[in-house]
Order: C-alpha cells, then structure tokens, then sequence
C-alpha cells in the first residue's frame, strides 16, 4: 500500500518540513482519498505531544478513517529526535513514559508500526548504544501490545544495523527504510539489502542529494527506479510512506500527486 506523511498535504507549520499539521489533519485525509493514496502516515511531535489527537481523540481519528477510506498503520515517532530516549548515557523515563503511553494509542488505533527516528540530534553514540539495546529489550517485554511494533531509522552502516538488531533480539522491533537517508550516506542499496531487508518493516520514500538535503524525487542520487523494483519483488508486504520534498512553489498537493504517479508507474497493478 502507498502512503504519505502526514503534513505533507497541507501549509508548513511555522516552517518546518515535516510537524502535525493541527488545523489541517483531518482535511488531509480526504485530500489523499481524492488523489488515490492508501494511507496516511502519522506524525508525532514532542511539543504538546500530550494534546496531540492522537492520544485525546481517538473516536475522531477512527471516524475520519472510515469517513475517508484512507488508513493509518504506521506513525513517525518524531519525539525521538527532539526529545531523546537515551541522552549521555542514560535511559530518559520521563520520555519512555511518554512513548508508553504513544504505544498504548497505537494499540486503541490499530496502528502497527511507530517508526523510530535514532538520527540527527537523537544519533545513537557509541556511549549510548548498550542503555538503548536494554532500552528496547525493556520496551519488548514491557510496553509493546499485541500488534503493534517498532521500526527503527537508523544512520548505522549496513553492517552495524545488522548488528544492533541481532543485539535487540526481538520479532517485534526491525527498521525502517529512508532511500533518502542512505543516499545522503552514500550507502549501497545492494549492499543495504543484503545486510537488513529481512528486519525492515516500513519505507519511507524520498530522494536527496548525497550528503545533501531532500530534493524532489528524481533530483537526488537515491535509486528510486531499482528501490521500488525491489521492495514490490522482495518486500511486497512493507508500506510505501512519501516522505519527498515539499514543492519549491507552494504547490504540496501537486508535487505529492507527481510522486504518487512517479511511483505507481513503476508498481504493477
């Protein structure tokens, strides 16, 4: 199924990228039902994250869903940057509190991925990487219902990512694939897949330049082309999330439209 991040479909909120678009949530999910997306990716912010639908309305959410037609099964737990789980060290519970109570909504919504961002300011350093491995062993055994997992988005290396799942050791908790993340790295697809696509439970689509920022899908060097080839042949049960670059003309609606397009030319139907 093809998504796109929440967001995405409406005005930049005080000019960020990618936050919950408040005035506008319920709006975009039937903007995506009349362009023909699947699905709508949630996004959680650490601000106000406590008043956020997500957690306060779920019977809104739920009727917008069905009003519409477009799903929710997965959720950018973007807290995770902006408020790390593990910082110098050590476990933050005030923040894994936070996340439980996140995971419990996932629960009431039939949500069944929450995407986990440990990149950027929320990196995982080496200082950190064996308080967040007990982390998720913690988060496995204790705060995880039935149905629900954790995909995490990693800047670790192929090889590393392999590692650090085999340390987490849990069915419950894979990766989640950024074609414009690993293109900004410079990683090999090749090589990525050979290493982790058995733990990768979503995807999220976008291009960047390497070591560069997000650009529209095309303009980068991720390979979109042998990436959508792949995942429809290998890993045909993972959602496809938008995540490109917001229009350079305040078109957001068209430039969401031009990647659906982009990727369903390549998808059979």
């Amino acid at each position: 199924m093809i998504g796109i991040m929440q967001g995405r479909l409406s005005p930049m909120v005080a000019g960020k990228i990618q936050a919950f678009p408040e005035k506008h949530w319920k709006a975009e999910f039937f903007t995506a039902q009349v362009l023909g997306f699947d699905l709508i990716e949630w996004t959680l912010d650490r601000q106000n994250i406590l008043q956020n639908p997500f957690l306060i309305d779920h019977q809104t959410i739920l009727a917008t869903k069905d009003m519409s037609g477009v799903n929710v099964k997965s959720l950018t737990y973007d807290a995770a940057m902006q408020a790390p789980l593990v910082l110098y060290g050590k476990i933050q519970n005030t923040e894994v509190e936070v996340l439980h109570k996140v995971l419990e909504a996932c629960q009431k919504l039939k949500v069944q991925y929450l995407v986990l961002p440990l990149v950027d300011q929320s990196s995982i350093e080496e200082d950190n990487y064996g308080e967040y491995v007990k982390l998720f062993k913690y988060i496995d055994e204790n705060l995880l219902g039935e149905k629900v997992r954790i995909a995490i988005e990693s800047d670790f290396e192929p090889k590393r990512i392999n590692q650090f799942m085999k340390d987490i050791g849990s069915e419950n908790i894979g990766i989640n694939y950024d074609s414009g993340n690993s293109a900004s790295l410079g990683y090999n697809f090749e090589e990525e897949m050979s290493e982790y696509s058995k733990f990768i439970l979503n995807i999220h689509l976008k291009d960047r330049k390497y070591r560069g920022s997000t650009v529209p899908f095309g303009e980068g060097d991720a390979p979109l082309n042998e990436q959508i080839t792949y995942f429809n042949k290998y890993l045909n049960e993972c959602n496809l999330i938008i995540q490109g670059a917001r229009s350079r003309t305040g078109d957001d609606v068209g430039i969401a439209q031009n990647y659906l397009k982009f990727i369903t030319s390549k998808v059979p139907q």
